[in-house]
């Protein structure tokens, strides 16, 4: 039993805020000039244009170069701050980009769009209390942003707000938007239902959900987890089949579809499965006694033998190693409080003596890597909080923290 704090966060959600840099389109100034003046206007219009197709190619940093050049030219110049601001925060340069997003917004104060664009840099960098202000000044000027109604809505998921989550994913989804778009705010509503303990309502998502977009492997992948929960196995089956079809390499999909068919007696298509699972992540503990009860109940058990006997050695490194993991935590939370009390490097000293017993607690990594950071060892940093970021993706305060120290080292000469 661990005796540490761990996170407890809706991991779904935190993986979601990839929405936050979608680029969207806003309207030029309009203008009546002629002359010099026209094909001034002409020339930048150009260059934005140019600056997205850059972007959308993956040419970051051309297109960088090109909104630098415009805000310089002209610092009222709203379209092209907003566009830098984004490219900006893909690169990512946070502290740029908001900088840049901030003053669009003052440029623009009754744009909707133009907080939307901040409201989104703020969420990808986990900036999420300021973010969340801000998605609520978009919503004050255009109610029917289904955009700012959905990722306000998963941050409020995030935080346990559910009810109000679900009150503004209907309000994107009844506000529109393209297919693709709202089978998305269907799949998240239907998430936000299934968090409340709705199924019937999540299903009925799910289902409008692939009905707008066939190829949303994990909108079928809830669908069937759905219909699990509603007990009706033969539906599960089917939706589960096709998250396959359109996601054969996605492990939660092959573990329960195979675990769908070992439930419905049917072995032989369940070991398929659970092969595949296992092919994917050969320690998972959970896929490797699933496979085994399924091997053994198609009559292979001397397949399954060798994986029971691997699960038994594993149990056991487990329980020998139980102490050294306890002690683990208690020089965590040893360095915990040397941290509280300033004491940067002693507490750092501990954090890497817990994570030298136990190299795969992300915890003990994540605490190194931000005393690291109180320290201003921002390249060492960078290294620990990438790789608390591979084993547990989506750690909003490690983002966070990664995209800072990012901004230190761009910051040096």
């Amino acid at each position: 039993m661990w005796w540490f704090a761990r996170l407890d966060r809706l991991t779904w959600l935190r993986l979601s805020i990839a929405f936050a840099c979608a680029f969207t389109a806003w309207p030029g100034q309009l203008t009546t000039a002629t002359g010099p003046q026209q094909a001034t206007d002409e020339r930048r219009s150009s260059e934005i244009e140019t600056a997205r197709r850059l972007i959308a190619a993956g040419s970051i940093g051309d297109a960088v170069d090109i909104l630098r050049r415009l805000v310089a030219e002209n610092s009222k110049d709203a379209d092209a701050h907003l566009l830098l601001g984004k490219a900006l925060a893909l690169l990512p340069r946070r502290a740029e980009a908001l900088e840049v997003l901030r003053h669009a917004v003052e440029l623009r104060p009754e744009s909707a769009q133009a907080y939307l664009t901040l409201g989104n840099a703020l969420a990808r960098f986990n900036e999420t209390r300021e973010a969340r202000e801000v998605y609520e000044k978009a919503l004050a000027l255009d109610p029917g942003l289904s955009m700012a109604h959905a990722n306000l809505a998963m941050i409020l998921a995030a935080e346990g707000e559910l009810t109000s989550a679900a009150d503004h994913l209907s309000q994107a989804v009844a506000n529109g938007g393209d297919p693709a778009e709202t089978a998305r705010y269907h799949y998240l509503r239907g998430k936000v239902y299934r968090q409340q303990d709705l199924p019937r309502k999540a299903e009925e998502d799910f289902e409008r959900s692939v009905q707008l977009n066939a190829g949303y492997a994990k909108a079928y992948l809830e669908l069937g987890l759905t219909r699990v929960d509603l007990q009706d196995e033969p539906g599960a089956s089917k939706a589960l089949q096709r998250a396959a079809e359109l996601a054969p390499d996605d492990f939660e999909v092959r573990y329960q579809l195979g675990s769908c068919y070992l439930r419905a007696g049917e072995a032989e298509r369940a070991v398929e499965h659970f092969q595949a699972a296992a092919r994917l992540r050969p320690d998972d503990r959970n896929v490797l006694y699933a496979l085994a009860r399924s091997l053994r109940a198609t009559g292979r058990t001397d397949e399954a033998e060798p994986l029971i006997a691997r699960l038994s050695q594993a149990a056991a490194a487990q329980a020998r190693h139980e102490p050294d993991v306890l002690k683990a935590g208690e020089l965590n939370n040893a360095g915990v409080a040397l941290e509280k009390e300033g004491k940067f490097d002693a507490a750092l000293a501990k954090y890497r003596a817990a994570l030298a017993i136990s190299p795969q607690e992300t915890l003990f990594r994540r605490n190194l890597a931000l005393v690291l950071c109180r320290l201003g060892h921002w390249e060492e940093a960078i290294v620990e909080l990438r790789e608390v970021l591979r084993l547990a993706p989506g750690d909003a305060e490690a983002t966070k923290a990664l995209y800072i120290a990012l901004d230190k080292i761009h910051e040096s000469p």
